[in-house]
């Protein structure tokens, strides 16, 4: 399913279920779910956070062995 937000990506899932709490000194934003853009960017961000990170640890986790 493509995006309602941004044309080209995909979005998928349930995005009503969705809970999240920030503290901080920003404005207060009082919903962030899956179909909002403040849940887009959140998304986006943690799906290249997660994914730097699995491609980082592939690099350095060497040859695998099954004993």
């Amino acid at each position: 399913m493509e995006s309602s937000y941004s044309s080209g990506l995909i979005a998928t899932g349930t995005g009503t279920d969705n809970v999240i709490v920030v503290s901080g000194n920003g404005i207060c934003i009082t919903y962030t779910g899956g179909h909002s853009k403040a849940g887009e960017l959140i998304g986006r961000v943690v799906y290249e956070s997660v994914k730097e990170a699995v491609t980082r640890h592939r690099a350095n986790a060497g040859p695998k062995t099954i004993q």
